[in-house]
């Protein structure tokens, strides 16, 4: 799992703040939780639970040294794997399927689902299925004996009203989440909203193709790669450059120049949504920042960029064939950059496609 660390300890943003206090609530808790079953394991001497607990409240210490570290994702994992054995375990050594331990696999998997990503998640409740195979094969075939309950109504009560409260917290620590989310959503669409009315006022746009000019782009592009930053989401970079414009110009005029620039601002407006940015970045050169590109895969939107610009080449009535080379850079929000370290990488991918084909000509 590749993270990227927070040195010494300090959160640089939100979310990450809000992931240690998942975290740290989700040790405190499970210490708790071990200690009254250690409690419990005293009282009927039951040695294997007592050294399953002691190991559990140990093997928790990685995960919190992990996590004073900034190593928040791999503490995650971690942590939620050592209390998913520990609870296996108590339930081999308890009642087997029936033990109520097991009762706390979906209490786990909310704040898995909190602080995980969503292959880890899938994965942890991938071993929880195996874990419940485990307890139900393992008494069928007589791989283990289960010990039956012999603690009593009242001990029972106690049993079942910890986990009840447990629950309520890793419901409410849910919710909490969820409100924050809302919040910080409303927030960054407030904060969009407000630089958009920004660069209206300002001029920032493409008079021949209605896009965003240079400044305009770059303005947007720096803003929305820190939303990306915090929220961590990808974006695409794509790096286009109209091929032989300057033939155009020099052939046919500059008029036609100015229609093969508008014509292929209208490819772009076509293949791409209102929520991405457009820019006519300069001369023959265009921009456009995919600021949320999940549903589409790069090659995907290439596709649809070359698609559109045949149908436009076939419609159109103009003496020569608009053609485009493309370049395209990713955005990491685990390695971030900036707009220009993008920029660059999108066009030294754009000169080599034009290079190539240019070889080809």
């Amino acid at each position: 799992m590749v993270e990227k660390v927070v040195p010494d300890g300090k959160l640089e943003n939100e979310g990450d703040r809000q992931l240690t206090g998942i975290l740290t609530t989700l040790m405190y808790t499970s210490w708790g939780m071990f200690l009254f079953v250690s409690i419990t394991a005293i009282l009927y001497n039951d040695r294997r639970l007592i050294v399953g607990t002691l190991l559990g409240c140990a093997a928790l210490i990685l995960p919190m040294v992990l996590l004073k570290r900034g190593h928040l994702r791999a503490s995650s994992l971690l942590t939620t794997l050592i209390i998913l054995v520990t609870v296996t375990f108590f339930a081999t050594v308890g009642q087997g399927i029936r033990d109520l331990a097991i009762v706390t696999f979906p209490i786990l998997f909310i704040f898995a689902g909190m602080a995980l990503d969503r292959k880890y998640f899938r994965l942890c409740v991938g071993l929880a299925l195996v874990a419940v195979g485990w307890l139900f094969f393992g008494e069928t075939f007589g791989w283990f004996t289960p010990v039956p309950f012999t603690g009593g109504n009242w001990f029972y009560l106690i049993e079942v009203t910890v986990i009840l409260l447990i629950a309520a917290l890793a419901v409410d620590l849910l919710a909490m989440n969820t409100r924050r989310n809302l919040e910080q959503a409303r927030a960054e669409t407030a904060l969009r909203k407000g630089m958009e009315e920004e660069i209206r006022s300002l001029s920032l746009t493409d008079a021949l193709t209605g896009l965003y000019n240079r400044r305009g782009f770059t303005l947007l592009a720096e803003q929305e790669m820190k939303l990306a930053r915090r929220i961590k989401t990808s974006m695409l970079l794509f790096f286009g450059d109209v091929d032989t414009l300057k033939t155009i110009n020099d052939t046919y005029g500059h008029s036609q120049g100015d229609l093969a620039l508008q014509e292929v601002s209208a490819v772009f407006k076509g293949t791409f949504r209102e929520a991405d940015i457009l820019a006519r970045f300069g001369g023959d050169e265009f921009m456009v920042l995919a600021v949320d590109p999940s549903m589409e895969s790069a090659n995907g939107l290439t596709n649809r960029i070359q698609s559109f610009l045949e149908k436009r080449n076939q419609q159109g009535d103009w003496p020569y064939q608009l053609s485009l080379s493309l370049g395209i850079a990713h955005y990491d929000p685990e390695a971030p950059c900036t707009v220009n370290e993008l920029i660059a990488q999108a066009d030294s991918q754009m000169y080599q496609q034009k290079r190539a084909r240019e070889g080809k000509q």
